[in-house]
């Protein structure tokens, strides 16, 4: 397990690199419709783990069963790249986490159709929820 806790930074092809790297090593996992870096890396921030989402088929991969591929997933990402990974499986997530997910860099899709129903699905539960979560934090911060 890694345990270096320092910032770090990558170019622009340094994190094409990663993608690349990242979808060798998942290749062979069965039942995933798509993988997406997301977070710090994905934003070109200084970072300290990988975020790496996973959109998966229900029907392989159960929610009571998640830990089980997150495990196994970070397991390899570890095994194949040189920092540590912060692995997720999203189907289920917050909406405001689904939403921040579709705004990453997928790098292995192997269902297109159902990883553009994720990011649609994500994107109106998002936008049918924003305006609620906006008034709610003015109304908490008094703005109001």
């Amino acid at each position: 397990m890694h345990k270096d806790l320092r910032r770090h930074k990558l170019e622009e092809r340094e994190v094409k690199l990663l993608l690349e790297r990242m979808a060798g090593v998942l290749r062979e996992i069965p039942g995933l419709i798509a993988a997406v870096l997301y977070g710090s890396v994905a934003e070109g921030l200084p970072f300290r783990d990988v975020d790496v989402a996973l959109v998966v088929d229900r029907r392989v991969h159960p929610p009571d069963r998640d830990w089980e591929l997150v495990n196994r997933v970070a397991d390899r990402l570890e095994a194949g790249i040189p920092f540590p990974p912060d692995v997720h499986v999203v189907n289920d997530a917050p909406v405001a986490l689904r939403y921040n997910v579709t705004k990453g860099k997928p790098f292995l899709v192997r269902d297109r159709e159902a990883w553009y129903a994720f990011m649609e699905r994500a994107w109106d539960m998002y936008f049918d929820f924003a305006p609620f979560a906006r008034r709610y934090l003015e109304e908490m911060a008094g703005e109001r």
